[in-house]
């Protein structure tokens, strides 16, 4: 994708993105349709998946690259001493991965606790993402190519939306409109941040490997934080308080952490 989007990154890896995300949609609700509530039928589900999956490996396998002679080598610590513009924002989005994914293991608890959400109500969850991803991810790709640090800045500051509602909403229907805004995260975060780091690095493969690297390590940490945190704290003021809370807290994070963007 690196060699396919020189010149119109935004608008190349949306396209990628987009197609993507309309199998995403199909699966979800062709799978929805077809286990409903017989949970027996997930076995046949998977076994499907995962023949995909093996299929998709063979036609990756079949795939052109570059001659490895023609590419960059650079030692992994060397790229990161003598690259400080791609090290700042390996910093930043390894922050930001924390605060991102504090919020994770709160998430699940705010649906049933908080809200008391059922299967179903998930299900629309993940359409209306999925729509509004459809939707926009194209229109995100061209407007990244044009304005690049404020598209990297709103794809992580329009996350505070989630915390934000799940802390504070009343009934699920706000949490519905809340996840039209996924379209646009969804759409930023599938172009935006690894665009960034193929247009300033020579060695692209070692670049997105410790992109890889330091984002994995990020969530780790955030959701370790969390999944001890909210344990501890619900013992003082409860587990619907402590959630509340930490959900409020994680989202002025991301706020604060967003702005780090504007810098890189």
């Amino acid at each position: 994708m690196e060699r396919l989007s020189r010149g119109s990154r935004g608008w190349v890896l949306a396209n990628f993105a987009f197609y993507g995300s309309i199998g995403s949609l199909l699966a979800t609700l062709i799978t929805g349709v077809i286990v409903g509530s017989n949970y027996v039928v997930m076995h046949y589900v998977f076994m499907t998946t995962a023949s995909l999956i093996f299929i998709n490996a063979i036609n990756a396998w079949s795939i052109e690259s570059a001659d490895p002679s023609d590419q960059v080598i650079t030692e992994p610590l060397s790229m990161l001493r003598s690259n400080r513009k791609l090290t700042r924002f390996l910093l930043i989005n390894t922050l930001f991965a924390i605060v991102w994914s504090f919020a994770w293991p709160l998430f699940p608890l705010a649906q049933v606790y908080l809200l008391n959400m059922n299967v179903e109500q998930l299900a629309i969850v993940n359409v209306i993402s999925g729509v509004s991803t459809l939707v926009l991810q194209r229109f995100v790709g061209r407007w990244f190519d044009r304005n690049r640090k404020l598209v990297m800045f709103l794809g992580r500051f329009l996350l505070v939306t989630f915390p934000l509602s799940y802390a504070l909403a009343n009934n699920v229907y706000v949490i519905y409109l809340a996840n039209t805004v996924a379209g646009f995260t969804n759409s930023v975060s599938n172009v935006a941040y690894i665009s960034f780091v193929y247009d300033n690095s020579e060695d692209r493969r070692t670049a997105v490997s410790l992109y890889n690297l330091f984002y994995g390590v990020g969530t780790l940490i955030g959701s370790l934080i969390s999944g001890a945190l909210v344990t501890v704290v619900a013992n003082y003021v409860g587990l619907k308080d402590s959630v509340r809370y930490m959900l409020l807290g994680d989202a002025a994070a991301r706020a604060l952490t967003a702005t780090l963007y504007m810098s890189v």
